[in-house]
């Protein structure tokens, strides 16, 4: 008998009773009737699943090493129960009329199946917002209307990076890091068919803690940067792949499904060849570290050089009428950036379902050790704040572009505005009641230009003081830059609540490298380029 009807048969009582029949290896579960006060109810905790031994009943499930999930649910009549993507999967509460370790494995799928959509909702709400967001502030405070094409892809890939980096925050703050079995299955494939050791180049280990599958020795792609015709090729080539699945993709086995070994051969490419391939893993499985050695490749990549700073800085002080062929770019980046995270999400969620449930890259490899025990939190609240760091972030790398930078006791406060600051709706400036000047303005050649188009929307229409942005910005450039020897000035405090997210440079003109050149007649922007190696 095929191991499929085996496991039909061996339930069909059990359904049509409500109730289940003792499972031989390796744990019981009792009649379930709602009724039965025999019943036991275990918390939902690591040392339940432990007892139970959840691990082996998945690595040893009647028929497991054939049977996909989606096909137990169906042959097996469990209502409401249906895991991928738009869909609920829901186990209801122990003993009505699940138990045991079958319970266990029901409601760690449910949690993984809100995880899954919950990501993929959260990657599609994250570049909706993050070009909602950098299209107002391209409009309201870019100078030229068209980049220099560099100058463009460099606004483009930082706009990305802060996507990411949003999305890595919500994908942590969900369950920590998760690595999805599969990335590591098309990993081996890969070797396999290059006949490669898979000892030399890849390993999979299991921590033992958390149960946990990493990819280690992953390399970063040699080439750092990101040209826009990758990213237009990367997209026909997305396509296709997704159009050679063919079958309802994402939809459940009662409806057909795409061909498993397609979908491994499409996240193979998603996961290891693609342009967006150790970035989008980077921010999906949770890696921080890796996320900001990408990052840091990518933007040292596409470092503007002194012929494009100068055209940049040269550019007129007045709004232009058009910013069509910059936000070109940046909606090609963050639109291809945005279907790559979401098709390996969607193609990893399916296979999840479509895969042998005691197979490593199905049920079992995904919830063993009982990694998504624990409820989702609120991710309302997370949605929430990673919007305002998303507008915050992109508000930076918009002034960026325009080459602003901070200023810090430039001047005296005996100017017209309060306390002292600079006066003016095209000013950018604060004084501490302490006198103490801060400013952001524009570098332009040599020279220092103080004046800012729409200044005045940054406070108004998106509710920054200066203070808070010089505040970010100096502890941004801290944790990157680790001045060592460089006290913070006095009324200028980093603030361990702003985090690294409003990373202008900044020029403490007080300081003696800066502070001798001026004496000597040298402009802001050149003292602090000369004093503090600053980009501007």
């Amino acid at each position: 008998m095929h191991p499929y009807q085996s496991l039909v048969a061996w339930l069909s009582l059990s359904f049509s009773t409500a109730t289940f029949a003792s499972i031989p290896f390796p744990s019981t579960i009792q009649p379930s009737n709602a009724n039965n006060t025999q019943c036991q109810i275990y918390p939902t905790t690591i040392e339940s699943w432990n007892q139970l031994e959840v691990d082996q009943f998945l690595a040893n499930f009647p028929g497991g090493k054939d049977t996909p999930l989606d096909d137990f649910i169906f042959g097996s009549h469990i209502t409401n129960f249906a895991c991928g993507l738009g869909e609920n999967c829901l186990a209801g509460q122990q003993c009505l009329p699940f138990q045991g370790s079958l319970w266990f494995m029901l409601y760690s799928l449910q949690e993984w199946n809100l995880y899954v959509n919950s990501l993929y909702d959260a990657t599609t709400a994250a570049v909706a917002q993050i070009k909602e967001i950098s299209s107002s502030m391209i409009t309201d405070f870019l100078i030229s209307p068209d980049l220099h094409e560099k100058q463009a892809t460099r606004l483009a890939i930082l706009l990305t990076l802060v996507t990411g980096s949003a999305i890595l925050a919500f994908a942590a703050g969900l369950f920590g890091p998760v690595c999805f079995p599969a990335w590591g299955v098309a990993t081996e494939a890969e070797l396999l068919e290059e006949e490669v050791g898979s000892d030399a180049i890849f390993q999979t280990t299991i921590k033992i803690n958390h149960n946990k599958r990493s990819l280690s020795k992953r390399s970063l792609a040699t080439d750092s940067r990101l040209p826009l015709d990758a990213v237009y090729e990367s997209q026909k080539t997305l396509s296709s792949k997704l159009q050679g699945l063919g079958g309802n993709f994402g939809a459940s086995s009662a409806t057909g499904t795409p061909d498993l070994q397609k979908m491994k051969e499409t996240l193979h490419y998603l996961t290891k060849k693609s342009i967006w391939s150790d970035l989008v893993v980077s921010v999906l499985s949770g890696n921080e570290k890796k996320f900001v050695e990408i990052k840091n490749n990518l933007v040292s990549g596409h470092e503007t050089n002194e012929e494009q700073r100068l055209v940049k800085r040269s550019a007129p002080q007045d709004i232009p009428p058009d910013h069509f062929a910059t936000w070109n770019v940046i909606n090609a980046y963050l639109t291809s950036f945005c279907d790559h995270l979401k098709s390996v999400i969607a193609v990893t969620s399916q296979i999840g379902v479509t895969a042998p449930i005691s197979s490593d890259e199905g049920v079992w490899g995904i919830i063993r050790g009982g990694k998504f025990l624990s409820p989702n939190p609120n991710m309302s609240q997370i949605q929430d704040k990673l919007r305002e760091t998303m507008r915050l972030s992109a508000l930076a790398q918009v002034l960026k572009s325009m080459n602003v930078f901070v200023t810090i006791g430039s001047d005296k406060c005996n100017n017209k505005g309060p306390n002292g600051a600079w006066k003016g709706d095209d000013k950018l400036s604060f004084c501490s009641p302490e006198g103490l000047m801060m400013n952001l303005i524009r570098a332009s050649r040599d020279k220092s230009v103080n004046k800012i188009v729409n200044a005045h929307l940054i406070t108004e229409k998106y509710g920054y003081t200066v203070e808070f942005l010089a505040q970010s910005a100096w502890s941004c450039q801290e944790h990157n830059l680790k001045i060592a020897g460089r006290p913070s000035p006095e009324g200028l405090k980093p603030d361990s609540k702003v985090g690294c997210t409003f990373d202008l440079p900044v020029c403490d003109t007080r300081i003696p490298e800066v502070a001798k050149l001026r004496k000597k007649h040298k402009s802001t922007v050149v003292a602090c380029r000369r004093g503090l190696a600053l980009n501007i």
